[in-house]
């Protein structure tokens, strides 16, 4: 089969590696998207070495000198999300999103902790790392957050109903 766009062969890769998508949220607004693949962490900080991802350029100055060049290590094992904290100067902290109000918790260096729906890896006052929820008709978004092709009859119903005819006499 072939591209329609560039015209080249299209080869089969394999079965999407388990994955969760990461946004990157500076003063409430988000800079930027990454994905953590299972078997894959991912160094994260100022300007991380190995092809980790780099907030560099996504931030402003004052956060630019609280994010250690490698802040935190972020995996993913196909069921959670985890963060841990190897060498940021400044701490990482997770916030804890609740009804009552948020709850902050200083994270111990060296020691992963486990993700949950709607926690945040806290690495500067105004720079958050957070599970995106964007979600497609194709997936589903199950309470720890993972992607997954839905099953048959689970499929998006219809978005239109038809209005119903009168007979005009």
């Amino acid at each position: 089969m072939l591209c329609p766009t560039h015209g080249v062969q299209l080869t089969d890769t394999g079965p999407l590696c388990p994955h969760a998508q990461v946004k990157v949220v500076m003063d409430g607004t988000v800079r930027g998207r990454f994905m953590v693949t299972k078997g894959a962490p991912v160094a994260v900080g100022r300007a991380p070495a190995d092809g980790g991802v780099a907030l560099g350029a996504w931030i402003d100055e004052s956060a630019v000198e609280s994010v250690s060049r490698t802040h935190v290590l972020l995996a993913y094992d196909g069921g959670a999300l985890t963060v841990l904290d190897e060498r940021s100067a400044n701490g990482t902290r997770v916030r804890r999103r609740l009804p009552g109000g948020d709850t902050t918790v200083p994270l111990e260096r060296s020691v992963a902790r486990r993700l949950r729906k709607g926690d945040s890896v806290v690495l500067h006052d105004r720079l958050e790392l957070l599970r995106s929820g964007r979600r497609f008709v194709f997936e589903t978004d199950p309470a720890d957050g993972t992607v997954a092709q839905r099953e048959g009859g689970a499929a998006a119903g219809p978005t239109m109903m038809q209005l119903p005819l009168h007979d005009i006499e």
